[in-house]
């Protein structure tokens, strides 16, 4: 039985969806870590010339600045990582977006009980993957080629 090849890249697309879903979700942490942890350091240095081991020198904003960008690249990730699955997915575009947000949401749900401080990283996550999920399925249930 040999497998012709409309069928392999029908495969080889179902199987690059893993890894490619994981490999944008790291391109995000990357550029939220350098852009967001860029923009923090900025705003520190502007309002602590002397560092942040000065005695002069209190942030009590800078905890809350990195929960916001640590919150916003995660729902910028959740949503992308949908897409992406979605967007390689030969068929099955809506089931395959709703499964990738199932398994975000495990993992999502693992790390935010490692420490309570990644709780709103979760909120916004599960919030941005549930309504990217939402939008997909209005999006890709009218297309003939999403079955």
């Amino acid at each position: 039985m040999s497998i012709n090849s409309r069928q392999f890249l029908l495969v080889l697309r179902f199987i690059l969806i893993i890894p490619v879903a994981i490999l944008v979700w790291f391109l995000i942490l990357y550029f939220g870590i350098l852009v967001g942890g860029s923009a923090i350091e900025l705003g520190t240095d502007l309002y602590c010339p002397g560092g942040l081991d000065s005695d002069s020198c209190e942030l009590s904003w800078r905890r809350y600045a990195i929960e916001v960008v640590i919150a916003t690249f995660a729902g910028i990730s959740a949503v992308a990582v949908v897409l992406t699955a979605g967007l390689i997915a030969p068929l099955r575009k809506f089931e395959v977006c709703f499964t990738t947000f199932l398994v975000g949401t495990g993992i999502a749900t693992y790390f935010a009980s490692l420490d309570d401080s990644f709780i709103y990283a979760w909120i916004a996550s599960l919030t941005a993957g549930a309504a990217t999920t939402l939008i997909v399925k209005r999006r890709w249930s009218k297309t003939p080629d999403s079955t």
